[in-house]
């Protein structure tokens, strides 16, 4: 009904058009249109619509055509947005709003409400900002003169452009040119102001626009050196124009919890200040009534001394002795009051750590999507080189898989030298799914994963050691090849239709990248980005298994950490403390060699945290090694030397605004399991029961 109507109001649009009189200008045009508006009627749209098309392609500055023609595109079903735009273009370019206003004053309805939009939109447009006009040419003629080498005409200019815009290439610029001409100090202030402006994926665009010329110390100055200080903590450029990106790719809900999780952390920064505040300012004055106590005490001594002869010194008097010495040996009677764990351990660490095949440095994150909070990185060739792994690798079964898995597909997991996940705006989109957990609604895998792995949220890069013919092993796995800019990719098959479909494309014959298909094409379509990511700095390519975790949100996730039950440990309760609201980040390494050494870390937002947190860790390590003698005890025998070297591995280390727990499992325990399979269970199916045995 309503189609109906709109097309009735339109041709009585087109009828009221055909009565009035117009300007000898308009003659033509109305004549063309009288003999549409007869075609319409008559129900041939196709021809009308030829008619229309010809008279927009013979050149005309009417914008009726290009109304009418949208107008009847809507009315056959197609999309007419772009003749509707393009019409009121023209119109608030030609000032011909009152021929248009009467060609459409009765097309009513949801059609005319988009008309109107469109129009108000064209106006706006051309109702440019004289002084912003004016400024942008004062910005061009400053960038002119510097191309010149005109440095003085330049910073005259831009300084003009600076002070009354708020363009962030005035100020980027700006601050470029004090610093060619040796400046740095005030160019310096300009960059800040810059980065202080650039806040939406458009002003990124022109800023590195701006900045494409600009290389050397002074784009490393801008990008790297360059900060504000924004939710409290000190924010670069990169990591700016990463969270304008993040930013920009989220839904409104998952902004309205980044909002919500700001705020939450935001609230436990503040009352983490003043109760550091607060702590401070009763540490002064115990230190003061100690330092008080102190001085009264000694004064109090000297006039006791005064009076009484001074005792002649025991010759025989021996320092006191510690209860356990650090480093002490095991003694030789097993009944001994020691305990062999409460050593540090650092010999079995120092002789067993593990040696990499990779040198340090940071992980490469080419093509990761720039939000990215949870990264995971294994080199699968290099752990299955490690001696930790050679009992297993060693085994038959192990060997004849291999063999098989190379006949069928032409490679191995020898083969593949890194994988590397990244995952963007994971805790936003999390913080909804654990409402819904939290509020009693069970949590849907089948969302989770669209979620996740949906849309431009993760990406999964895979490189080999080896040449892959990754063309053969889609074919081989019934995938479908489809292009996107010219480029060749693979949706792969999956049997679960709740699941995203994943795709993949070989950006040479040793990468291949792994997405949802719309994550995918955002990757082709924009190349691999930014390796380097300051955010995970904290873990290194070296280790052999990476999961890492790093975002501004997690401070306000942690402020909700429950605090413990009053009968635990109070080391417990101590490092609940010290890392509530806190925590910025976190990582488990792996690092294999002839032992496998595994680290745990927090990065927390305060130095002070992570003191207070391995004071505690130390205390929880100590515990743990004095009762670890009676739970190994239980332990099956052949496993008990191992575990005891593990356990004696144990210890916390903090360092900056980290906190870490190490440990280091002997490689002996993997021979030992693979000689003693009973320890890991009954076989498979188990023995049979007495009902079967006949």
């Amino acid at each position: 009904m309503k189609c109906r109507l709109v097309c009735q109001c339109c041709l009585i649009a087109l009828c009221f058009l055909s009565s009035a009189a117009f300007g000898a200008d308009r003659a033509s045009n109305d004549s063309l249109l009288n003999n549409v508006l007869s075609v319409w009627r008559a129900g041939d749209y196709a021809s009308a619509e030829k008619m229309l098309s010809d008279i927009i392609e013979n050149g005309t500055d009417d914008p009726r055509p290009l109304y009418f023609r949208g107008i009847l595109a809507e009315q056959m079903g197609h999309d007419g947005t772009a003749d509707l735009k393009a019409a009121a273009k023209l119109e608030a370019e030609t000032s011909t709003a009152s021929l248009v206003n009467r060609s459409i004053e009765r097309t009513q309805g949801p059609l005319r409400v988009r008309i109107d939009r469109y129009r108000l939109a064209a106006r706006n447009a051309l109702k440019a900002d004289p002084e912003n006009e004016r400024l942008k040419l004062v910005y061009r003629d400053a960038l002119e003169a510097r191309r010149r080498g005109d440095s003085a005409t330049a910073i005259q200019l831009l300084k003009e452009a600076a002070a009354g815009g708020s363009d962030p290439r005035y100020f980027y610029m700006l601050g470029v040119a004090l610093a060619e001409a040796g400046e740095n100090e005030e160019a310096r202030e300009f960059f800040v102001e810059g980065l202080k402006h650039e806040q939406t994926p458009h002003h990124s665009q022109l800023v590195r626009e701006a900045l494409s010329g600009v290389q050397g110390d002074i784009r490393r100055i801008i990008e790297e050196q360059t900060s504000i200080e924004i939710g409290g903590r000190q924010i670069t450029r990169q990591t700016n124009v990463r969270e304008i990106q993040r930013r920009s790719l989220m839904t409104q809900d998952q902004l309205l919890a980044d909002a919500s999780a700001a705020t939450e952390m935001a609230a436990a920064r503040e009352e983490a200040e003043d109760a550091a505040r607060r702590k401070a300012a009763a540490d002064k004055i115990l230190a003061e009534n100690k330092a008080r106590d102190a001085v009264a005490e000694r004064m109090k001594e000297n006039a006791v001394a005064a009076t009484e002869k001074p005792a002649a010194p025991n010759k025989t008097e021996m320092p006191e002795e510690p209860a356990v010495a650090a480093t002490e040996p095991m003694p030789a009677d097993p009944n001994a009051p020691v305990n062999p764990f409460l050593t540090g351990g650092a010999g079995v660490g120092a002789a067993m750590a593990p040696k990499s095949s990779v040198t340090a440095g940071p992980i490469d994150m080419s093509y990761l999507p720039v939000a990215t909070e949870y990264l995971m990185y294994v080199r699968p060739g290099d752990l299955l080189e490690s001696g930790f792994a050679k009992p297993l690798t060693d085994m038959p079964q192990f060997q004849q898989a291999m063999t098989e898995m190379s006949a069928q597909t032409g490679f191995v997991p020898g083969d593949i030298d890194s994988v590397t996940i990244g995952m963007g705006n994971l805790i936003a989109t999390m913080i909804p799914l654990i409402g819904q957990g939290m509020a009693g609604g069970p949590p849907d895998p089948a969302a989770i994963s669209k979620q996740l792995m949906g849309g431009e949220n993760a990406m999964i890069v895979v490189r080999t050691n080896k040449d892959i013919d990754i063309a053969a092993l889609m074919t081989q796995g019934n995938a479908t090849e489809s292009t996107h800019d010219g480029k060749a990719y693979y949706l792969l098959p999956n049997p679960d239709p709740n699941a995203p479909v994943m795709a993949l494309h070989a950006v040479d014959s040793k990468m291949f990248l792994m997405a949802s298909e719309p994550g995918l094409k955002a990757a082709i379509t924009n190349g691999p980005g930014t390796a380097a990511n300051e955010q995970f700095a904290f873990v290194s390519r070296s280790s052999h298994l990476v999961q890492a975790f790093s975002s501004p949100l997690l401070a306000g996730m942690s402020a909700g950490i429950p605090d413990p039950p009053p009968n635990v440990p109070p080391q417990v309760a101590q490092l609940v403390g010290a890392i509530k609201g806190r925590i910025s980040g976190g990582a488990i390494v792996m690092d294999a060699g002839s032992d496998l050494a595994l680290n745990i870390k927090l990065n927390l937002t305060e130095e002070s945290a992570a003191d207070e947190a391995n004071q505690a860790l130390t205390g929880l390590v100590m515990m743990g090694k004095q009762m670890a003698p009676l739970a190994l005890g239980q332990a099956p025998p052949p496993l008990q030397p191992s575990l005891g070297q593990a356990v004696n591995s144990l210890a916390s280390t903090s360092a900056d605004s980290s906190v870490a727990v190490s440990i280091t499992i002997p490689g002996s325990i993997v021979q030992v399991l693979k000689d003693n399979p009973g320890l890991l269970g009954p076989p498979a199916g188990g023995p049979p029961s007495g009902d079967e045995i006949r």
